[in-house]
Formats: structure tokens, sequence, C-alpha cells
């Protein structure tokens, strides 16, 4: 559908457009973020949500016997460890345009998007899809009302969400669905939709769909969201693994309970039993004779489990080791650690983490697409609402995205390099050194300081 069809659609008989508009409304969402949880209820009965407990006995004698339904909660471990090599360390936004950068990161700094794009990624891995959404808010700075561009994230926790796109695959509508509670106490249902042109607010009543309040014109000329989803969750392709170790997991710990409390196995007939509170206690089973010969005897030993359940273990071993192989997660357990020995930063760190950095370079495309329409609403909004700007201030602005890693440095290691490089030779200044260190804020008062402390010492040795 063109979008002054739609348009004209949304106007006229918002209830036929609401078809139109959710035509591309993800279906399984609340079924991931159960999952995500600890739900496990999503794949079928051989999950351990679905595990029933046991009944046993008859009549009035008949108890229910709780079984162990453990989730081990690996979908976590895998969508923040993806999220982490992507936005665990800050983005680095540079331009040629050093005087429209400065407004954008300002804005940028402001809403904390380095937070926002770790919570981002994370929503979009567990739940498939997320949305930034952008709003000007008038707002009081030095006694003066301003108005300004704030950014908020939104996930299945504020509604759901879908994207409208053209037949040529351009974005021209963005509908909200959320519940709210009106002024008489009553949830009410709210749509909003998100036009190049105006914010359509409408609500469900007693008649209908009506609007909450008239078409609001949109500042930022542009759709005010930025929405992001993926097919499928980022643990999507290990759940059978993950099924059967947690279910595994849970019957041994079934068996475990059953023969932790030791069981005493009785031959004969048992006289006396001894109490819970007795000490030096003993069992007697009484023995008959005949000519001086035991005839008949009993005897007492504890039921014991005499074979280790080792295949349960290989199986735990191999199945732990496919979910981090195949999802590309490293595992930072203390136990694989130790068994890593002493590994060094740098270089060697990095192939050791090559699959979860290649995963994320594969990701790099995608978001930094997002990060991109994030700067361009931040920079319309800039122009749209904020009286220190213009439209002239970013002409030909482009802003380019470096993807940074949480991996530590060695920098030992890198300068070392460098140095052999240049032939022993100097290749920085020593402003830039102070700089890099990350020791000081202002590398150049640093160094007239030095500057300073070096002609007081050279002072005093002359008057020496």
């Amino acid at each position: 559908m063109e979008y002054e069809q739609l348009k004209e659609l949304i106007t006229s008989d918002f209830a036929k457009a609401i078809p139109v508009l959710e035509a591309k409304k993800k279906e399984k969402v609340s079924e991931y973020v159960d999952e995500y949880k600890g739900g496990r209820k999503i794949s079928g009965r051989n999950q351990v949500g679905l595990r029933l407990d046991k009944s046993i006995g008859e009549g009035s004698n008949k108890e229910t016997v709780v079984v162990a339904k453990i989730p081990l909660q690996f979908q976590k471990k895998i969508v923040r460890s993806a999220a982490a090599f992507l936005f665990g360390s800050a983005v680095k936004l540079t331009s040629e345009n050093e005087e429209a950068l400065k407004l954008v990161k300002s804005v940028w700094e402001n809403n904390k998007v380095d937070n926002l794009l770790k919570k981002f990624c994370k929503a979009v891995k567990s739940e498939t899809e997320a949305a930034f959404f952008f709003f000007p808010q008038k707002k009081e700075v030095e006694g003066k009302e301003k108005t300004v561009v704030k950014v908020r994230l939104y996930t299945s926790k504020n509604g759901s969400f879908a994207p409208t796109f053209d037949e040529f695959g351009d974005l021209i509508a963005f509908i909200w669905s959320f519940s709210s509670v009106n002024t008489e106490g009553k949830k009410q249902e709210n749509k909003w939709v998100f036009t190049k042109e105006f914010t359509y607010k409408k609500h469900k009543g007693s008649d209908g769909w009506t609007d909450t309040e008239p078409p609001v014109p949109n500042l930022f000329k542009k759709i005010p969201v930025v929405y992001m989803d993926q097919d499928e969750p980022e643990w999507f392709d290990v759940k059978e693994l993950v099924d059967r170790y947690e279910m595994n997991f849970s019957k041994f710990c079934d068996t475990n309970d059953y023969f932790s409390a030791p069981i005493v196995k009785l031959f004969g007939t048992v006289e006396s039993m001894p109490g819970k509170q007795e000490q030096g206690k003993a069992i007697k089973i009484p023995q008959e004779y005949e000519d001086g010969k035991i005839t008949k005897t009993g005897d007492a030993e504890y039921l014991t489990w005499d074979h280790a359940p080792e295949a349960i273990k290989l199986e735990a071993d191999i199945s732990d080791n496919m979910i981090h192989s195949l999802t590309d997660t490293p595992d930072l357990s203390l136990r694989t650690l130790m068994g890593a020995g002493n590994v060094a930063s740098g270089t060697a760190a990095k192939f050791m983490f090559m699959a979860p950095i290649l995963k994320a370079k594969w990701s790099e495309d995608d978001y930094s697409t997002a990060i991109g329409r994030i700067i361009s609403l931040i920079v319309q909004g800039i122009i749209g609402v904020s009286v220190d700007a213009n439209e002239s201030m970013f002409k030909d602005f482009k802003a380019k995205v470096e993807f940074t890693s949480i991996l530590p440095d060695n920098i030992v290691e890198t300068v070392s390099m460098l140095s052999e490089a240049a032939g022993g030779m100097p290749f920085i200044s020593k402003e830039t050194a102070a700089e890099k260190s990350g020791l000081v804020k202002d590398a150049s008062e640093e160094m007239n300081k030095i500057k300073n402390e070096e002609s007081s010492s050279l002072g005093e040795t002359q008057q020496k």
C-alpha cells in the first residue's frame, strides 16, 4: 500500500487500517520472553517446565512427589555474551564536521545512548525486537524553557510494535500498541501510529477507536523510531540441546534425592529399631538354633548406588561444549579459566575469543545501520527543536561509527611492535602518549605542567 492511501485509511477508518499496520507484527515475542526468563514451555513436553509431578500410593495414602524442574539459563548467558561483544565497550563516533558532531554527542550523552544500545541489543537477541522512540521534550534550562531531543528504549514490557513498508521496502508507518489506565481507573487499549508527517494517537472506547488527541505534527520530518528485529532469538539453534541438558540434570537431581538418604535393607524378623535420637544405635534381629546350629537368622545392610552415572556426565559435558560452540559463546567459568593457565592479553586473547568476535562482526552491519538512523534522527531533532542550531550547520554532515573491543589490549606488546617497526625511534609525541595513557584528563595542560616543573627545577639548579 502506498503512503497516501495508508494515511487516508488511518484518518477515515482506523479499524480497517489496523490489520494493514499490524501485518508484520511478531506473534511469538511473549513466548520468547517467557523462555528467556526460565519458563521452558515453548518446545513441548520434553522441557523441564512441563515435567509432571508424580503421584504415589492409593486412596488416603496417595501423595504427590514434586519432581525437579531446574532451568539452567543458558539463554541469558548466550544473549548477554553476544550483546557484550558488540556494545560492552562504547562505540566511537567521528566526523570531519566537528561542530555538528559536538551537538550530536551532546544529545547522545544526555540520553545515555551507549547504555541504551546494550539493552537494545539484549532485547533484540532475546525477544527478537526492540525500538528506540524519539520525541521533543520541554524543560527549563537556566531559567528558560528549552525543547530538547529525548530518546527512550521500548521493549515487550512497553507493548507491541509493527512496521509498515511500501512496495520498495521503505518504512512508511510504525504502530505501537500498549495498555494504560484511564481517568476512571479502567484499563484502556491504545495505538499510536507514527508517520513522517504526524503521530496519530488512538484509544479504544465504547464507540470503537477514537482520537486521544488531534494528530501531532512530526518535528523530526522522519518516522521518529529506530526499530530492529531478527527472525529468532539468539539461543534458538541450541534450544533442543538446552532442553536435553536441563531435563537430564533435573532427573539426576531426583535420583540424588532418592538415594542421598541411606536406605537400610533388613533380612529376617526385626524385633527393635533404634530411636532417632538414640546414641550407639543398633538393630536387634533374633536368631534360631537347632542342635547348636543356626537355622534361621537375619541381616541388615545399606542399599548403595554402586555405579556412577558416567554416561550422564559424558552427555552433559558434550552438550555444554556444543551449546557454547554452536552459539559462539565463550565459556568463562572459573573451571575453564583455571584450566587455561596463564594466557597473555592482547593478540593471544583475541585469537582465543575469535569465534565471538567474528559473531559480533557479522552483527555490526545491521547495528551500524540502526546507529546511523539514531544519528540521523538526532540531527533532525536538533534542527527541528533546537534554537541553537540550524540546517546549514549539518550540511554534508556524515558520522563514522566505529565498534570497539571489550578485550584488554596489551599496551607493552603494541608499543614494542611499533617501536621495532620504527627502528627504535620515537613514533608518537609526549603529549599523545600522555593522552593515550588514560591517566590525565587534559594532555595539553599536563604538558604545560611538566614544562613548568622542568623550568623550576632548572632555575633551582642554576642558583646552586
